[in-house]
């Protein structure tokens, strides 16, 4: 997930580099519409609790990553010249280099390369089946554990961060809109990552909506419910 810090290397230069295109983030400034507390600052939020993804009420995430894998194969075929319609197409015409333009229809990327593609992805997006939310102070603080983590990760509203993960380094800042908590996302390649977590009035599930848009992996939003769950 986004803040499983990651450091995979000690050049200098790359941690320059990192160090000035996060000064850069830095410099455009965060999101300052999140307030620091919850509408009842001093109580325990909404969100705090156990909680286990409900499948039925929650997008489905294996639909939405084959639609995620497709979109992006298309996206390299046409940056490879091989998109468009081609009015030479069972013609028999020669193509450039002399090859058949019929040949173009048959070439996608390579079955390794995207299997190791969709398995990062996975790895990466694919919702926690359980969340456990808790906080200090009446949301000053707010801790939160995946599935079966041990060491959970603890977001403090109103103060921006800069972390280096498996996506790149980037600038992350959350807090409160309202009764939702958000973390917002801006990494150093223009790629942004969202989650809101909000109770609904309605089922008293907790939702969480998770936005992506990267220039490698497309735009991916899932939304997903959880069910309260004895802690």
């Amino acid at each position: 997930m986004i803040f499983s810090i990651a450091f995979r290397t000690s050049r200098s230069g790359l941690a320059v580099l990192v160090a000035a295109s996060l000064s850069a983030l830095l410099a455009n400034g965060g999101c300052s519409s999140l307030a620091t507390l919850p509408p009842l600052a001093g109580q325990p939020p909404p969100i705090a609790g156990d909680w286990q993804r409900d499948d039925a009420h929650s997008d489905d995430f294996d639909d939405k990553l084959a639609l995620l894998l497709k979109e992006r194969q298309q996206r390299m075929r046409a940056r490879r010249g091989m998109g468009g319609s081609d009015s030479r197409r069972g013609s028999g015409e020669q193509g450039e280099g002399g090859r058949d333009p019929r040949e173009f229809d048959r070439l996608e990327l390579p079955q390794e390369e995207s299997e190791r593609f969709r398995s990062r992805m996975i790895d990466d997006l694919r919702p926690p089946r359980l969340l456990h939310i808790s906080s200090e102070a009446g949301g000053e603080a707010i801790d939160m554990k995946h599935d079966m983590e041990t060491d959970g990760r603890r977001y403090l509203p109103g103060q921006t961060v800069s972390r280096i993960d498996d996506s790149g380094a980037a600038q992350i800042n959350c807090g409160w809109n309202h009764q939702a908590f958000e973390i917002r996302a801006q990494y150093v390649h223009r790629a942004t990552r969202s989650w809101r977590y909000e109770v609904e009035p309605g089922t008293g599930m907790l939702l969480v909506h998770f936005e992506v848009t990267d220039p490698e992996i497309g735009h991916l939003i899932l939304s997903s419910r959880y069910r309260r769950q004895a802690p």
